[in-house]
């Protein structure tokens, strides 16, 4: 049956997605420093990564598809510096490509404002439980 050969095809064809993360960045004067990490060796200098506004559920506006690369203990940062965020959407994307070109990472950044909501409302689970 040519059904099980379509299926081994498409997953061999296409980059192996993984994530750079979440993130939440609180804009200062409406510039925000934008950065996602990763900690793959697949990452590095040669990686495309490009940062985009996201608009609906979808990319909208370039940001910027230079950014600064930094490696740190096996953990590769693409960032960028005071990108304007005024009467921008709230929601960032960062998106990479290996080097290689077999991975691909995609990661979200979320804007939040300096309002002082919902701070009561999360319960703080402790992180070590006894017993």
């Amino acid at each position: 049956s040519s059904g099980i050969n379509a299926e081994s095809q498409s997953v061999e064809a296409g980059p192996k997605k993984i994530s750079f993360g979440d993130y939440e960045v609180k804009p200062k004067k409406n510039k925000a420093n934008l950065e996602c990490s990763i900690k793959d060796p697949a990452f590095d200098g040669d990686a495309e990564v490009s940062f985009y506004f996201m608009k609906n559920g979808k990319q909208d506006s370039l940001i910027s598809d230079k950014p600064k690369f930094s490696s740190k203990g096996g953990t590769a940062t693409y960032s960028l510096t005071k990108v304007n965020t005024k009467k921008q959407p709230k929601d960032i994307a960062c998106i990479g490509v290996s080097s290689d070109g077999k991975k691909l990472a995609e990661g979200t950044i979320t804007l939040v404002s300096k309002k002082k909501k919902d701070k009561k409302k999360k319960e703080k689970k402790p992180s070590k439980s006894k017993g």
